[in-house]
């Protein structure tokens, strides 16, 4: 057990297996449910080794998994799950627009022309954006001297499962505590109880047009290369572990 109180994962265990009590990983979170408690275990790698990130259960069964990728002028994330490729989460130039596409054939790749083409869309051969995510800082002016810096602004959309629908997203604002002297948020709604580690990369994300619903996503950390990851409907596995994976880059914006 580590520091705060969950399992010493082994990174080095590649062989995914299926996590009990949570849906698949493509599926959404179940209304009736309430949100699905997920770890985050990320192996920063180093000059040989590219970033690996791993998403399990609190039992320690490996539900997916993802690598970090470097192009020429953006970086990519590649998930897999069950030994196959899930999605995989791009980013522009200046890492402050992300775009998440779920398993399948690149459409790019594929010719319009093609007579099967229509068919592979409407089966889902060709794989689809499932969400969006843009960062952009934020500065909050505290007295007529002093400028404090508060938390990247965070939104964007995620698309229903096998529907054209979608849902905006936004990350809850905190507020300056005079106390603390540190911006924060109520982290006291949550299914794990670990103590939470001060840090730039916790976020909550909540539905605008659902407001009342309170929070559909959290990320907070909870351990040394640990993070707490919880969603709820209309959000999937997938679709929260990508967003999660943009709060890991440096936003230049």
């Amino acid at each position: 057990m580590d520091d705060a109180g969950y399992p010493a994962f082994d990174v080095s265990d590649s062989s995914p297996s299926a996590a009990t009590g949570c849906p698949a990983f493509t599926e959404p979170a179940r209304p009736e449910t309430g949100r699905v408690h997920l770890l985050v275990h990320r192996d920063k790698g180093g000059m040989l080794r590219s970033s690996r990130y791993e998403l399990r259960d609190p039992q320690g069964a490996l539900v997916a998994s993802a690598v970090k990728c470097f192009q020429k002028k953006h970086a990519s994330y590649h998930m897999s799950a069950g030994g196959s490729a899930a999605g995989k989460l791009r980013s522009n130039p200046a890492a402050t627009e992300y775009t998440l596409h779920g398993g399948g054939l690149d459409a790019k790749k594929c010719s319009v022309w093609d007579d099967d083409f229509d068919e592979k869309r409407s089966t889902g051969e060709i794989r689809q954006q499932i969400a969006s995510v843009q960062w952009r800082s934020k500065v909050h002016a505290k007295g007529m001297v002093v400028n404090q810096f508060a938390p990247a602004v965070v939104e964007g959309w995620v698309r229903e499962e096998g529907s054209e629908t979608t849902h905006a997203v936004r990350r809850v604002e905190a507020q300056w505590d005079p106390a603390l002297k540190a911006f924060k948020v109520d982290h006291s709604d949550r299914q794990h109880k670990a103590a939470i580690i001060t840090s730039s990369k916790n976020i909550q994300l909540y539905m605008p047009e659902r407001s009342e619903s309170g929070v559909v996503m959290q990320f907070l950390k909870v351990g040394k290369d640990l993070f707490s990851l919880e969603y709820g409907w209309p959000l999937s596995g997938l679709q929260a572990f990508g967003i999660a994976l943009t709060v890991f880059d440096e936003h230049s914006a």
